[in-house]
């Protein structure tokens, strides 16, 4: 019966079903991940205090890019306003 059922869910379906892309549905697909990573049934507590702090890593990794970025596009701002500033 289930191989059947298999048998007719798409292949996208059966993926977010799995686990992979976007996260997965139900008890089978806990814990996902985006994009196709990850997958397979999370085991409660198991590896959480890891999980937490690769959390924070990517978090404050990502806050000091958008940082970055954002400084840069003020360098780009500034930089043309001296040449209109020139021009005039």
């Amino acid at each position: 019966m289930r191989r059947e059922k298999e048998k007719e869910e798409s292949g996208r379906r059966r993926r977010r079903r799995e686990g992979g892309e976007g996260g997965g549905g139900g008890e089978e697909g806990k814990g996902g991940g985006g994009g196709g990573e990850g997958g397979g049934r999370r085991i409660e507590g198991e590896g959480e205090e890891e999980r937490r702090e690769e959390k924070k890593k990517k978090k404050k990794k990502k806050k000091k890019k958008k940082e970055e970025e954002e400084e840069e596009e003020e360098k780009k701002k500034k930089k043309r306003r001296r040449s209109f500033k020139a021009e005039i």
